[in-house]
């Protein structure tokens, strides 16, 4: 059925329907891989300028580009499985993190103290809680992994650096 109206990649103009799923993977193909706007990718998958311009949330809320978005992420750490371990690192620095404080008279340091950064702490505690938080999400595609033992390896890292719990000896 046409009804007069015009099919254009894979979308019918004028009649408000979404896009396939092949068009969604294009779209992030051209936003994740190619570096594209939203705007840019929305227009090249058949979307009006306007709707592109002013509703990006039509494609990126789509649970679909969700899906794709989240496929091309664990494509990237399959070719890339050391990003876990600098992860883990960035944040068991974070989870250390400490400043140095100046103390001046008259223009003059007298006297400098390295100090706990609890500001960056508490923000990398944040980010970790936030990662342990995406996994029990109902929203979340199935098969996506976040690799918590590393998380966990650290907190405990941590712990021990801290003296809350003992060594263990091999």
């Amino acid at each position: 059925m046409n009804n007069g109206v015009k099919k254009v990649g894979g979308v019918r103009k004028g009649r408000g329907n979404r896009p396939g799923r092949h068009l969604i993977r294009k779209a992030v193909r051209l936003i994740h891989k190619n570096g594209a706007s939203v705007p840019d990718a929305m227009q090249a998958i058949g979307y009006a300028k306007s709707t592109a311009n002013h509703h990006q949330e039509r494609l990126t809320n789509n649970p679909a580009y969700k899906q794709e978005v989240d496929s091309v992420k664990r494509a990237l750490l399959r070719l890339h499985p050391k990003i876990h371990d600098r992860v883990a690192q960035a944040m068991s620095a974070g989870l250390k993190a400490k400043e140095t404080k100046f103390f001046q008279h008259e223009g003059t340091v007298m006297d400098h103290r390295n100090v706990i950064a609890w500001g960056e702490r508490r923000q990398m505690s944040g980010l970790i809680l936030q990662l342990l938080g995406e996994i029990g999400q109902k929203d979340q595609p199935p098969g996506m992994t976040i690799n918590v033992d590393t998380l966990i390896n650290i907190v405990n890292q941590n712990r021990i650096e801290r003296g809350l719990v003992e060594r263990k000896v091999a």
